[in-house]
């Protein structure tokens, strides 16, 4: 099911990428000079950032919440009528 949203949110910010794109009005120009000193700058801090998210995402892929198994048991008579009825509840 993560992987599903995962999977989804990929696809919604390329769409929304590729519409932007599509429906911006000016040029855009960047200057290589100021995109290569903001990275020289902040690499350690966007590979942190970087590091973190995919931390997250897989720990929290890795969590498996414990299952619980209820019983119940219906006790008759020979008539068929119920005499008791006892529920037990497992957790692995």
């Amino acid at each position: 099911m993560k992987h599903i949203r995962i999977g989804y949110l990929l696809v919604t910010t390329w769409l929304l990428a590729i519409t932007t794109e599509i429906f911006a009005q000016d040029k855009i120009v960047i200057d290589k000079d100021q995109a290569a000193g903001f990275l020289e700058r902040n690499w350690i801090w966007l590979s942190i950032v970087a590091l973190a998210i995919l931390i997250i995402i897989f720990s929290g892929s890795g969590r498996r919440r414990a299952s619980t198994t209820t019983t119940t048991k219906v006790v008759k008579d020979d008539v068929g009528n119920v005499t008791r009825v006892e529920t037990t509840k497992t957790s692995e």
